[in-house]
């Protein structure tokens, strides 16, 4: 699970002029000094393809006379914090209205043989087989493969099949990076750039979560999001006191805001931190925007290792050799804080820091909230009836689809 720092030649925004289209240094600066009167060529931030606009550089004993506005935080915090918030009310009153509406409709013998969350657990199941039964009628009689396809996606648990969602979202952006007519588009609003100024930029906080430019970054990600984000969802339905049909409102807002979460740390790492001394010389490597949704998995990855702590992973690199799920995520915490200090930029070690200490703060605190949020959010008689939080064992066995 990576997030990866992506040099791309036509960035959003340039620095003025520690950074041109190259990554370009300041000693390289100085050099080109000795061969140019005017020195390189860099686009101005409000320049386009057809308008292109030649900056010459100065003597870099002025360096300090170069301006570059300084980039945002307070809007992007705003943003990420409020649409995070956001999506757990929303998960929430989501979670209540399909947990209301099963419970309005259990038959009598369920209401007296069963408990109400064994009750609703069940009526989750046959309503995903009476689905699955339309699915398979839609085609002809003859083909095959739809009552396969039906029976596979009936028998995964609703981990796998909420991560299998993420997965096909993720895989039609990344069809949309595959187009080369959209690739001006795609650099724009599916990557996030800490320097691009404008509110229309805010919204790369979210669009790069799902965003996965190469094969191997999408393919190594989605790995890692169905081997953990069932576990994770296994958590959360059940540590709760509270009665609920579903824990997939709350697993798509925990990725999301752990997304955004991520997103945000990067953002103000370079803003803070790395900015500043890029234009004052003491750091000469280039500003790069990101994408990807390893920030996200990271947090999955964090509330896995709390819940879980006697299960075994195997990571990427080490395929073959299954080590204690805690010791893989230090590991990586380990390596990541590594990347960080050294200034690597092959991956962007703040987002996966980022992603990794929401994750442990969302299992100490944050599922507790989410409960306590629905409860505010209840307002008819059926709040006042609870389960024990844990789904029935009908919600693992194997289905048949008959057409």
């Amino acid at each position: 699970m990576f997030r990866i720092l992506r040099p791309i030649k036509h960035s959003i925004t340039r620095i003025h002029p520690p950074l041109n289209s190259h990554q370009t240094t300041f000693s390289s600066l100085r050099s080109n000094l000795h061969s140019s009167a005017l020195g390189p060529k860099i686009r101005s931030s409000t320049s386009t393809r057809a308008n292109q606009q030649e900056t010459p550089i100065f003597n870099p004993e002025h360096l300090s006379s170069f301006r570059h506005p300084t980039p945002s935080i307070l809007p992007h915090i705003a943003f990420c914090l409020g649409l995070s918030t956001a999506a757990f009310v929303a998960a929430a009153q989501l979670t209540n209205d399909d947990t209301k509406q099963r419970l309005a409709n259990l038959s009598l013998s369920s209401r007296i043989f069963q408990t109400p969350q064994d009750a609703i657990t069940e009526s989750r199941i046959e309503d995903l087989i009476t689905k699955a039964k339309q699915f398979v009628r839609s085609f002809p009689q003859t083909s095959r493969w739809p009552t396969i396809v039906a029976e596979s996606w009936v028998n995964l648990n609703e981990g796998q099949r909420t991560a299998a969602g993420i997965i096909a979202t993720c895989s039609l952006v990344f069809g949309v990076w595959q187009i080369p007519a959209l690739r001006g588009f795609s650099k724009r609003f599916l990557m996030h750039h800490p320097l691009a100024q404008g509110p229309g930029k805010l919204v790369t906080h979210l669009t790069c979560i799902f965003s996965h430019q190469g094969l191997l970054h999408f393919s190594f990600n989605s790995i890692a999001l169905w081997s953990i984000g069932p576990a994770t969802m296994l958590w959360l339905q059940h540590n709760n006191p509270e009665l609920r049909s579903t824990s997939r409102y709350e697993f798509v807002a925990f990725f999301v805001a752990a997304g955004l979460i991520s997103s945000l740390a990067s953002h103000l790492y370079t803003v803070l931190y790395t900015f500043p001394r890029v234009m004052t010389g003491r750091i000469t490597r280039g500003i790069l925007p990101s994408l990807g949704a390893s920030g996200a998995i990271y947090a999955a990855f964090a509330v896995a290792a709390m819940a879980f702590p006697q299960a075994s992973v195997t990571l990427i690199f080490l395929p073959f050799i299954p080590i204690p799920i805690g010791a893989g995520f230090a590991g990586m915490v380990a390596l990541d804080l590594t990347g960080l200090i050294r200034g690597w930029q092959v991956f962007d070690h703040a987002a996966h820091l980022g992603g990794a200490a929401a994750g442990l703060a969302y299992f100490k605190w944050g599922h507790e909230w989410f409960e306590e949020m629905r409860k505010s959010l209840r307002s008819s008689r059926w709040e006042s009836q609870e389960g024990n939080g844990i789904p029935s064992d009908r919600n693992e066995k194997k289905v048949t689809v008959l057409k």
